[in-house]
């Protein structure tokens, strides 16, 4: 949109207040499209996750309570949804900031609180848009999740290469002389000491000598 239709717009818009001023409409539109709109954008990069009030898991240990912002948008010449999906967004973007801030990676029990009155619901969100407009304001608390800080401190074992075990002499050897290892487990008992070092040298004695260099 160029400079002009901007100065005529608000001149239309300035010579009319009751335009302006008059229409404020609440919309209750849906939370996790919004997330899912985000998220597909890249505005929010999924590393913290976000919980209407009466959907929050259990387990969470919060770590800030009743977090606050507040986001508006141009609403001219956008729908009301398109307009409040954008203020949203903001939002939401604002909230993820502060999670990190905090060390969390979750905002849990969030509340429509336009104009300090609360709104909460499972599935959506309240927007007020006007001619020029729209408008959301929610609140929520940071939480750490126990599952993901175990999952960063735990490491696995990296598994042998498939086929490995079979390549190795040393093993083929030894479960010729004593059978395979599950076989082992489930009828062959180990004779201690002596019945290993038997073992080890049968296997180091079947093994072929390195060549000498000429």
């Amino acid at each position: 949109m160029n400079k002009n239709t901007w100065i005529g717009a608000a001149l239309v818009l300035c010579a009319s207040p009751g335009i302006s001023q008059a229409r404020d409409t609440t919309h209750y539109l849906p939370f996790d499209q919004v997330v899912a709109e985000a998220t597909a954008s890249g505005k929010l990069d999924g590393s913290v996750k976000f919980y209407l009030a009466g959907k929050t898991p259990k387990g969470a240990q919060v770590i800030r309570r009743d977090v606050t912002t507040s986001k508006k948008t141009n609403a001219f010449n956008k729908t009301d949804e398109g307009a409040c999906s954008w203020a949203m967004q903001s939002a939401l973007i604002g909230m993820q900031q502060a999670a990190k801030a905090a060390g969390a990676n979750a905002v849990v029990d969030i509340a429509s609180n336009y104009k300090h009155v609360e709104y909460k619901d499972s599935q959506k969100y309240e927007c007020h848009a006007g001619a020029i407009m729209a408008g959301v304001a929610i609140k929520g608390n940071l939480r750490r999740s126990s599952k993901a800080r175990s999952a960063r401190g735990h490491r696995t074992k990296p598994s042998a290469a498939p086929g490995a075990r079979d390549n190795d002499p040393v093993v083929f050897l030894a479960e010729r002389i004593t059978g395979p290892a599950s076989q082992q487990k489930q009828n062959i008992p180990l004779q201690g000491a002596a019945h290993v070092w038997q073992v080890n040298a049968q296997v180091r004695n079947q093994l072929p000598l390195p060549e000498r260099a000429a």
